[in-house]
């Protein structure tokens, strides 16, 4: 099962449920004991994540232009990253694309 630390971290640490590795170049500070992919011999395996931002169809374009710039600024705010962090989510992003439209 591939999942997100925010979703599985606290099982991982209790014990629930156990991790084999880590999908990233370097451990994670919640799972600092559950060797990366590459340590446990799968240097060519990824499964990134990803999230995205949906707007109704008919919002104006000035608002849709707006909105990778707003978000980036919110993604950058200090109590928005120590949240990302606290959910165990890491403070890691990616700047915003815009995606075309999806039918």
């Amino acid at each position: 099962m591939c999942n997100g630390t925010a979703d599985i971290g606290q099982q991982v640490q209790t014990g629930t449920i156990k991790a084999y590795a880590v999908v990233a170049t370097e451990r994670h500070p919640i799972l600092s004991n559950v060797p990366t992919t590459i340590e446990a011999g799968l240097p060519e395996f990824q499964a990134l994540p990803w999230w995205a931002l949906f707007a109704p169809k008919g919002v104006p374009q000035p608002t849709l232009d707006a909105l990778p710039d707003a978000l980036d600024k919110a993604l950058d705010d200090e109590q928005v990253r120590k949240r990302f962090s606290d959910h165990q989510s890491g403070e890691r992003h990616n700047r915003v694309r815009p995606t075309r439209d999806i039918p």
